[in-house]
């Protein structure tokens, strides 16, 4: 493989790399900041917008996305991020982004530019998917 010494490709292998960067980022920034609340919320916590409480989510994303739900389960970190988001409410959500914008400004005008030039992660399909697959429990939690 010969490396090519034009400035357009450099630039297009260093954007490919920020691009993953800002993925990586974000998928940190939406699992939670260090602002997240500092104790995951008990099992019986309501999820504001829906009637159902943190474990009945749970047990209708165990049931809808088994695969999606053992990643979640198997990592004590990423289920108390998930436990975390889940007991948030909008604008807590939004507090949380504004503040990651504010103490990662560099990450945030990548990711802003990304979405400014509708470059999207390859990891953004996934994302999105699990994004769906987590709102459809909440939806339904209340069979749970």
């Amino acid at each position: 493989m010969t490396q090519s010494t034009r400035p357009g490709k450099r630039f297009a292998r260093g954007v490919a790399c920020s691009v993953a960067g800002a993925g990586i980022a974000s998928a940190i920034a939406v699992g939670g900041v260090a602002t997240a609340a500092p104790t995951t919320p008990a099992p019986h916590s309501s999820v504001p917008g829906t009637h159902c409480s943190v474990s009945q989510v749970e047990s209708a994303l165990a049931k809808q996305d088994p695969a999606l739900w053992k990643r979640i389960d198997g990592n004590p970190k990423m289920k108390k991020h998930f436990e975390s988001a889940m007991t948030m409410t909008k604008d807590q959500k939004q507090a949380k982004r504004a503040e990651f914008r504010k103490n990662h400004p560099t990450r945030a005008s990548i990711r802003q530019f990304m979405r400014d030039h509708h470059i999207m992660p390859p990891m953004r399909t996934e994302m999105k998917k699990n994004h769906d697959a987590i709102m459809k429990a909440k939806a339904t939690c209340e069979q749970f």
